[in-house]
């Protein structure tokens, strides 16, 4: 890698207490609603307003709130990451992973690797990630989750750009 850039993603709290990332088109849609000073924002079609102020996320239907978090991150400036990974919490629906374990899954993906141990990756997180099943293994449990790559149109790096 050539270097790094600086980056924003913005995640929530999930019911368990652990924090997850937006995708990267609505992390970039919150990044430049914040830094036009924007008090609220809307997402997936009104489904959803983000409160800048009291940062929360408010799904309008049941009016149930969740904390938001804007957190800095750094990106590699080369190669670009064009894709990002997802795992299956529940059937059929899926949670991104953290920042730093997309972009780890996403090299190896790039360099058509059979699998990955994210534990010994600066994501250091105790799944090792088979490629070829698409699916990932905690250790010392063997549980096993399906996974599943996102093709972006840009880079990742240009959707997590800090304009801040």
């Amino acid at each position: 890698m050539a270097g790094f850039l600086p980056g924003v993603i913005f995640e929530y709290r999930r019911d368990d207490g652990n924090w997850s990332p937006y995708s990267p088109d609505v992390s970039a849609e919150l990044e430049l609603a914040y830094v036009k000073r924007s008090r609220t924002c809307s997402l997936k079609g009104g489904k959803y307003i983000v409160d800048f102020t009291n940062l929360t996320q408010t799904r309008i239907s049941t009016g149930t709130q969740r904390p938001i978090q804007r957190t800095q991150i750094t990106l590699p400036s080369s190669p670009d990451i064009m894709g990002y990974w997802e795992w299956e919490d529940t059937p059929r629906h899926f949670t991104p992973y953290a920042i730093n374990a997309t972009i780890e899954i996403e090299l190896a993906f790039m360099k058509r690797l059979s699998q990955i141990d994210l534990a010994s990756t600066p994501a250091c997180i105790p799944y090792t990630i088979d490629m070829v099943a698409m699916e990932q293994t905690r250790h010392g449990y063997n549980t096993k989750r399906t996974i599943k790559r996102i093709s972006l149109l840009e880079p990742l790096q240009r959707y997590l750009q800090d304009y801040g």
